[in-house]
């Protein structure tokens, strides 16, 4: 497994492999077949695409004004929606640690993805 020093930013283009190293190559191919969905990787990247061509990329405003559809929150969800990543305003993806089983934390942060 690599160790990675910095965040995990949405427009990484590595971000999604990262992500698949926790979630699983099952996970990745949805999210790669899916891109509708709300509440998947895809999903946010284009919210994030958005919101920086309306020349707002690191201006602390939620995704959520950028999605396709309404949202509460700008979560990703990982495989079997038990995991879930928040997307801050400034593109960072975090592992939220209410979702987070104890044997993932280590290997979260060892990929870079930091705990909130």
């Amino acid at each position: 497994m690599r160790t990675v020093s910095h965040m995990i930013h949405i427009t990484q283009p590595e971000a999604l492999e990262v992500l698949a190293m926790l979630e699983g190559e099952r996970w990745k191919r949805t999210q790669e077949e899916r891109q509708d969905v709300p509440y998947g990787f895809f999903f946010w990247l284009r919210a994030w695409k958005a919101k920086a061509a309306a020349g707002l990329g690191e201006v602390p405003v939620s995704l959520c004004q950028f999605a396709e559809r309404a949202t509460k929150a700008p979560i990703l969800y990982g495989e079997e929606g038990y995991r879930k990543y928040h997307i801050d305003a400034t593109g960072e993806l975090t592992l939220m640690r209410d979702s987070l089983l104890p044997d993932y934390a280590e290997k979260a942060t060892a990929l870079g993805i930091r705990i909130s």
